[in-house]
Order: structure tokens, then sequence, then C-alpha cells
């Protein structure tokens, strides 16, 4: 997992990430994935509800799997696809990028979002796995 984005970081300058009902789902995804590529991961943790947090269990936790995936996989190399997907009552945020560490592979990241911007499920996996859009 990579520790800084080669796109433009959509935080607002005032450091803030701060959930809005009218953000849109790709301005929120890409502050979402600022904010862990930053390693601004307690704030992160506060945009995930119970359902995302529960695969970790807590902070600490969430923590060791962000520096074991950096450690492992490196930086974001290159955004191969990003995609707002609609299925039901989920709207999700997907970004298909590779890393410095496995180049030779595409990964996505994908945050599941409610109606406020806040992240139901959060998953990085091999861009293989991901359902055909």
């Amino acid at each position: 997992m990579p520790s800084a984005p080669r796109v433009p970081s959509p935080v607002a300058s005032s450091g803030e990430a701060t959930p809005a009902p009218s953000a849109a789902p790709l301005a929120r995804g890409r502050e979402l994935t600022a904010l862990l590529y930053q390693d601004r991961l307690d704030q992160l943790w506060e945009a995930f509800l119970p359902s995302a947090r529960a695969q970790w269990g807590d902070l600490s936790a969430f923590k060791a799997y962000r520096a074991t995936g950096l450690e492992t996989y490196g930086a974001e190399t290159s955004v191969l696809n990003e995609a707002v997907i609609e299925d039901g009552d989920v709207t999700s945020y997907a970004r298909t990028v590779t890393f410095a560490g496995d180049p030779g592979n595409a990964w996505t990241l994908k945050f599941s979002l409610d109606d406020q911007g806040d992240v139901s499920h959060f998953e990085i996996v091999p861009a293989d796995m991901q359902a055909p859009q």
C-alpha cells in the first residue's frame, strides 16, 4: 500500500477530511485515498463505520495493516482506472492502480460509502478479483 498519490491531492488545504452529505462519491473516494496514502489513518478511521472497522477490530490493527502493505507493495505508481459503482443502495469508489513493489499487477482499492460519505466497507484486492464493471 502506497505512501503518496501520483495524482493531485483532493484533500482541502485546511487538512480536514470532514464527510459532507453532498460530497460527490468520486471526490470523497479520492479524499479517503489521500488520507490512506498520507498515513492520516486516525482521520480515515473516523470515517469508517463499525462494519468497515470490524475486519481490523481497532485502529492499531488497521495501522499495522497499512504499515505491512506499504512495506510489501510500496507507493502507488499509476492509476489505471477510477469509477463510482452504484449497486442497489450501495455507492462505491473503486480505484485500480499499480504499486512500486508489484508493478506487474493491478490492485483495486474500494471504499463503499453511505449517503453521508462514511465508509461501510474498505478493501484492497487484486484487480482481477473485482466484478466486471
